[in-house]
């Protein structure tokens, strides 16, 4: 007997956007996406990829060699620090300000920044369709910077077993 497959309600990427905004300078906030899910909804979005942009007014917020702003998408808005080895942590960008010379010389900047997961098996990152948050904090940084992100996402329906097992390759719950 063959093995059932999880169905999967979505042939072509959707998308989402979300701005998240500093409630201060320098301080980790987060901006809940509005998914329409529930929590323990046995769904899950495969993000293929996300594109970042910094708001001019962030970038120009970047004076000093280590003024830093740190940004991604979380899977709970109870961090307090933002480790890459977090599972909640399901992407970080942090983008520095290394000055070389005189304080006249600069750098170009990229917008969008584009992390793309498409690449990896199953066509990119499983996360639980509820709660998915945005964040971002600055480090040395005069005033709150702003990030927005669009992420292209697919849905999967999982079966109870694949949903239990999404969630303990998460440690959401141990």
């Amino acid at each position: 007997m063959a093995k059932q497959t999880s169905p999967s309600s979505d042939v072509f990427p959707q998308y989402f956007g979300l701005t998240t905004v500093e409630s201060a300078a320098n301080t980790l906030t987060f901006q809940q996406l509005q998914t329409g899910g529930q929590l323990f909804e046995k769904r899950a979005l495969i993000i293929h990829r996300l594109d970042y942009v910094l708001s001019l007014a962030t970038w120009n917020l970047l004076l000093a060699t280590g003024d830093l702003v740190e940004f991604g998408i979380s899977l709970s808005n109870l961090l307090t620090t933002i480790p890459i080895t977090d599972p909640n942590v399901v992407d970080l960008y942090q983008v520095k300000r290394n000055s070389d010379g005189t304080a006249a010389s600069g750098w170009d900047s990229h917008s969008p920044l584009v992390r793309d997961f498409s690449m990896l098996p199953g066509g990119g990152l499983i996360v639980p369709a509820f709660p998915i948050y945005g964040f971002i904090r600055g480090t040395s940084l005069a005033s709150p910077g702003t990030m927005a992100v669009r992420g292209y996402f697919t849905i999967k329906e999982l079966n109870p077993q694949d949903y239990v097992e999404l969630i303990q390759a998460l440690r959401v719950i141990t």
